[in-house]
């Protein structure tokens, strides 16, 4: 067995840290991080593009490697919003689980929707990642939070093939709600089924109160803190997002021809919020 690719990764991590205030009552400092990384394929052992599969064959999630783009592509059609309504319209025209002669686009020109008229879509990678951290304390009080930022990366939401799409009939409009009309299974994969999986989020924020000296010694204790912690309370998506977990890395399956399917997202768990309060006590 051997490597016969190779990928170039580069980028830009930032990192700053400062205690902004400190004195007998009053302490605070901050930091914060910038990554922006980028990968970039050079070599594929001798072959110009690889193209990976996940989902039904009837269709599937598409993944293009191909040099001088990154090592993981969306693949597919490219959803054409100047679509004809009056042909859609028009009872005579059946659709049902075959679209794609109207609602993509003929990109070579030829005349004819088929393979050749794929292109790349987007890429699962983020553009940039970023985190803030707050620490203030004052007197007996401390206060802390977490921001957290991820932004440009792209999913597809494979979730919404079971919510929308179960059925071989006529669906309702919510399926394709560019086009805003019934009848419409868009089986093959187009930009149509991508997302923007940018986030903001308050990761963390905790509140706490140490009790003062004179009290814990009358109830035999070194230290006691009380605190409240939350956990995603603040919780932005990108407009149009419709998964369960912009942050879910995405997966492989049995039926994935290679592992390079990232941002494919199905069966992921849901952001989890949680509200806590704890007491911590030393003897």
């Amino acid at each position: 067995m051997q490597n016969i690719g190779k990928v170039r990764n580069q980028g830009v991590e930032l990192a700053l840290s400062s205690r902004i205030l400190s004195n007998e009552n009053f302490s605070w400092s901050a930091s914060g991080q910038f990554t922006l990384n980028r990968n970039e394929v050079l070599d594929l052992g001798g072959n110009e593009q690889i193209i990976s599969r996940i989902d039904q064959e009837s269709r599937p999630t598409e993944f293009i490697a191909r040099l001088n783009l990154p090592i993981t592509s969306f693949y597919g059609y490219v959803f054409d919003r100047e679509i004809d309504i009056d042909f859609i319209d028009n009872p005579f025209n059946r659709f049902n689980n075959d679209f794609a002669e109207v609602y993509v686009k003929d990109l070579n020109g030829d005349g004819i929707i088929d393979a050749d008229d794929r292109t790349e879509l987007g890429s699962p990678y983020p553009d940039f990642t970023w985190g803030f951290n707050s620490n203030i304390t004052y007197k007996n009080f401390d206060f802390a939070f977490q921001l957290q930022g991820s932004h440009g990366g792209e999913v597809r939401v494979a979730d919404l093939d079971q919510l929308l799409f179960a059925s071989e009939g006529a669906v309702q409009a919510t399926a394709l709600p560019e086009v805003e009309r019934d009848k419409v299974i868009p089986r093959r994969f187009t930009s149509a089924h991508i997302q923007d999986a940018s986030f903001v989020t308050l990761r963390n924020i905790t509140i706490g109160y140490t009790v003062p000296d004179y009290l814990t010694k009358k109830l035999n204790f070194d230290r006691l803190r009380l605190y409240f912690t939350g956990n995603n309370l603040i919780y932005r998506t990108a407009k149009g997002y419709q998964g369960f977990n912009p942050e879910a890395a995405g997966q492989t399956s049995s039926n994935a021809n290679t592992p390079l399917t990232a941002g494919y997202q199905r069966g992921d768990g849901p952001v989890v919020r949680t509200i806590s309060a704890g007491i911590n006590f030393q003897f």
